[in-house]
């Protein structure tokens, strides 16, 4: 396909789309959804970030029982 023929279909592309109501109204209300799941996507992170520090933060007490339970009996 040669630069003339290129460039004469984007521009019919480009007509299409923008004459066509139901198209630009398909295209933002995929955009709104994409928005929306990436939202979603970025709560569900957020949460599970949460859950691993709650879970690294109890690991680490766990950890520190451990090592004074191993001292005290070292100890004796």
């Amino acid at each position: 396909m040669d630069d003339k023929t290129l460039t004469r279909k984007l521009r019919e592309l480009i007509c299409e789309i923008t004459e066509s109501p139901e198209t630009m109204e398909k295209a933002k209300a995929k955009q709104k959804q994409f928005g929306a799941d990436v939202t979603n996507s970025f709560q569900t992170l957020k949460i599970c970030i949460k859950y691993i520090m709650l879970d690294l933060e109890a690991t680490k007490r766990e950890r520190n029982r451990l090592k004074k339970r191993l001292g005290e009996i070292s100890d004796e």
